[in-house]
């Protein structure tokens, strides 16, 4: 068993490693932590209701831990922080990890207000109809999963 020294000790440092990754973000990233809106599919065309997340909003292993920072690390060296993708939640996706979380490039999000101009808020006609009448609709499969 860990001593509580010990699990204090690794607190810190993830304090501190956390506290120091957030401010090597540009706020240009960190002023989009919490934005929802819309993200589009390259794959399938399809736009999908999204919040941009804090990468310590997501599960460690391994979403943040491997893949974000994989991206965050190629980004730094690069110079390139300012381009680096979010990390989207994808609402009505299955809860699995591996389903609900994906990165989008800045150019593939739509802040909420234009999504909604664009009619984006709106049910497809073909789900409106199932909840119309009543039947379970099910979740779609969010991009890149």
């Amino acid at each position: 068993l860990l001593s509580l020294a010990t699990m204090e000790d690794a607190k810190n440092r993830f304090e501190q490693e956390k506290e120091k990754t957030l401010k090597e973000l540009p706020d240009s990233i960190k002023d989009m932590f919490g934005t929802i809106g819309f993200a589009i599919d390259e794959d399938t065309d399809k736009i999908f209701p999204v919040l941009i997340l804090d990468p310590y909003d997501v599960p460690p292993k391994p979403f943040r831990d491997v893949y974000w920072f994989d991206y965050f690390s190629k980004a730094k060296k690069a110079k390139k922080l300012s381009e680096l993708s979010y990390i989207v939640y994808h609402y009505g996706a299955d809860n699995a990890e591996d389903d609900c979380y994906s990165f989008v490039e800045h150019e593939d999000f739509i802040d909420y207000e234009t999504g909604k101009e664009k009619g984006f808020h709106l049910l497809e006609p073909e789900i409106a109809a199932k909840v119309e009448a009543g039947e379970t609709v099910e979740p779609e499969v969010a991009p890149g999963a």
